[in-house]
C-alpha cells in the first residue's frame, strides 16, 4: 500500500533526547519520588480530601492530586511548602495544566 508523504516533510526527524535523560527532568522525577514529598502529598490530602476547585463552585469531588500553585521547576524553595499546595481531582488538575486543550487536537 502506498502513502501520501508530503515534500516539505523530511525523509527523518532527528534524534531527541528522552524527556527522562534531560538532567532538569530527572531532578523532578527525583523529587517525585521523594519520601519527603511523598509524605507531605498524604498529610495534605488527609487534611483536604476534596477538590479545592471544586468545593470553590459548591461541588463535592475527591482529590486524588496535589498540586503545586507555583511550579517546583520556578520554585524549588516552595516545593515542600504546605501553602504553595492544592487538593485537586483529576480533571482539574489536568485542566490546570492544559492537557485536555493540547490532547483534544492530537
Amino acid at each position: 500500500m502506498k502513502t501520501f508523504k508530503p515534500n516539505w516533510l523530511p525523509e527523518r526527524l532527528p534524534p531527541r533526547e528522552p524527556r527522562h535523560q534531560r538532567e532538569e527532568d530527572r531532578d523532578l522525577i527525583k523529587f517525585y519520588k521523594s519520601k519527603d514529598w511523598k509524605d507531605l502529598r498524604i498529610v495534605k490530602l488527609e487534611s483536604d480530601p476534596c477538590c479545592e476547585v471544586c468545593l470553590r463552585r459548591g461541588i463535592v469531588r475527591p482529590a486524588g492530586n496535589v498540586h503545586h500553585r507555583k511550579e517546583v521547576r520556578e520554585y524549588p524553595d516552595l516545593a515542600l511548602d504546605l501553602d504553595n499546595l492544592e487538593s485537586l481531582c483529576i480533571g482539574c488538575h489536568n485542566r490546570t495544566h492544559g492537557y485536555l486543550r493540547k490532547n483534544k487536537n492530537a
